[in-house]
């Protein structure tokens, strides 16, 4: 019965879904700095944002 309960909670715990990652805040930091001088780039040249869902 044990190991019943042990594996019902295994398959509980969140993962991170395939193909995708976690960032660390340094990471974050980088990450938001390198797509804002992107944007800004874009911008000067007439480009318009274009938002699509991460998931579907």
């Amino acid at each position: 019965m044990k190991t019943v309960v042990e594996s019902n909670e295994a398959r509980r715990l969140p993962k991170i879904p395939k193909g995708t990652r976690d960032f660390t805040p340094e990471e974050m930091a980088i990450r938001e700095k390198a797509f804002a001088i992107i944007e800004g780039v874009f911008k000067r040249h007439g480009a318009v944002a274009l938002d699509t869902p991460v998931f579907e």
